[in-house]
């Protein structure tokens, strides 16, 4: 049985508002006062009984809204997924007449989601809907908020190497914000803001102007990171959408950081060596060569997996060598083509450690399944105060 590529135990959050509040935060290095946005669900005068839908093709959950706006779904598969939010709409009556109730669609829009744990940002709803005349016999109204958004960020790696953020460093990336609404967003302009300690800075292009429906618009950003005094951390970016009209619209999108990376190197005797590295997300990495280094950040809480995959054929059978943080070892006195056997289950998964350098051997119709365990009392340097 194959290690899985993915998880079916996602966790899926996010919040509905209607309101964005502003607060000033004194960030703790610099002691200067910040401003902070927080999203606020205010009751509304004529829409109830928020309900959010989510469905990856093989579960589908409907969960009523909190008072807060806040929702929590749990055990979706990883990938693409549906998010659809409705409400009921009280219908104005007159005289005696008997109140009723609609259901009105308020967002609609396919998201993806790649971790274990998966925070879908900020999802705005009107405040009041206008009595609209719905399509005959259509059992949901859609209701058109002037225009919506949602955010997908892409980060720009300068070392090729590099397949996650580290302290100390800056990133280049780009936030792409998608009008998801039906009507076109008129002369907007952005924020980009974080109060998180982490963070040294952050800045990003002026971009203004107006976005149509189902349209985007990238804004370019570089953030700058701190020491950390964890192992990892997880960044909170804000963003601030205003339009000609002075509406505003509320987002996030997260950044995780890690303290500390190890290089694991693979070498093969005679052929590429196929397979893959799980991390502890279920991220995975494909591997297809005959000589390569990959860093992965250190992870004492928990596990790496590494699977070779079985040759297609005789010719490609070979020895391999594995070497964590150290170089990867020769062949000159490796015959043992039984070594680490059995493991080719993930239950049989051989521990390798920081340090560890192995040799082994893959044959067609094997595959052989390692994890790579970090010690617990990895230290690290704390910085010094305020972090402490």
């Amino acid at each position: 049985m194959l290690l899985r590529n993915g998880s079916n135990n996602a966790v899926v959050r996010g919040q509905i508002y209607n309101l964005v509040k502003t607060v000033q935060k004194i960030d703790k290095l610099t002691q200067k006062s910040t401003t902070h946005y927080i999203p606020v669900l205010k009751k509304s005068k004529n829409i109830k009984n928020l309900r959010v839908t989510i469905d990856d093709g093989f579960t589908k959950q409907t969960r009523r809204v909190k008072a807060d706006g806040k929702f929590t779904f749990s055990k979706f598969n990883m990938g693409d997924i549906s998010v659809i939010i409705d409400g009921e709409k009280e219908e104005e009556v007159k005289n005696d007449e008997i109140n009723t109730t609609s259901t009105v669609r308020l967002f609609e829009e396919n998201l993806t989601i790649s971790s274990e744990d998966n925070d879908l940002g900020n999802f705005y709803v009107p405040e009041t809907i206008a009595n609209n005349e719905s399509e005959e016999n259509e059992p949901v109204e859609r209701v058109t908020p002037t225009h919506n958004f949602k955010t997908m960020k892409v980060i720009d790696v300068q070392d090729k190497d590099d397949r996650y953020m580290y302290e100390n460093r800056t990133y280049k990336g780009k936030l792409v914000f998608k009008n998801t609404g039906e009507t076109i967003a008129t002369a907007l302009n952005y924020s980009i803001t974080t109060n998180d300690q982490y963070v040294e800075s952050i800045t990003h292009d002026i971009i203004m102007g107006s976005v149509d429906v189902n349209q985007s618009v990238e804004i370019p950003f570089e953030v700058t990171f701190r020491m950390l005094d964890k192992i990892k951390h997880h960044v909170e970016l804000d963003f601030i959408i205003r339009d000609v009209n002075g509406n505003e619209w509320l987002d996030n999108a997260y950044l995780d950081v890690y303290q500390t990376p190890v290089w694991v190197n693979l070498k093969t005797k005679s052929s590429k060596l196929k397979g893959y590295f799980v991390t502890p997300e279920h991220e995975v990495i494909d591997i297809d060569t005959s000589d390569i280094r990959v860093k992965l950040p250190v992870r004492p809480d928990a596990n790496y997996y590494f699977v070779v995959s079985s040759p297609e054929n005789i010719d490609t059978e070979t020895a391999y060598s594995i070497g964590i943080d150290v170089n990867a070892s020769e062949f000159e006195d490796f015959h043992d083509t039984s070594a680490f056997e059995p493991n080719n289950t993930e239950e049989k998964a051989k521990k390798i450690e920081v340090g560890d350098s192995i040799k082994s051997f893959i044959h067609k119709g094997d595959i052989d399944f390692f994890s790579i365990k970090f010690k617990e009392n990895i230290s690290f340097t704390p910085p010094p105060l305020p972090f402490n």
